[in-house]
């Protein structure tokens, strides 16, 4: 496995565990109050985390590229007006 291949994979992994995290928990409390069980949020977490890694390690090249054609173009106008 070539060290870019595991970086991706590592990213998707941190990224989509603390993505995933955040939001099944924000939903359930958003759903059920303070006053929602750890089960809840776990079970929560445990359906969307692999979707979530999925989609980080899938879309994340391509959100990339958007990025920097997006900050390209903004950079481009900013030079042109002369306020960078």
């Amino acid at each position: 496995m070539t060290h870019h291949t595991l970086s991706r994979l590592i990213f998707s992994l941190l990224m989509s565990l603390l993505m995933s995290g955040f939001i099944t928990c924000w939903v359930t409390w958003l759903n059920l109050g303070i006053n929602f069980s750890l089960t809840h949020w776990a079970n929560a977490f445990i359906h969307a985390w692999p979707v979530a890694f999925l989609f980080v390690l899938f879309f994340a090249p391509f959100v990339q590229k958007i990025s920097n054609i997006v900050l390209s173009v903004v950079t481009k106008i900013i030079d042109k007006e002369g306020r960078c």
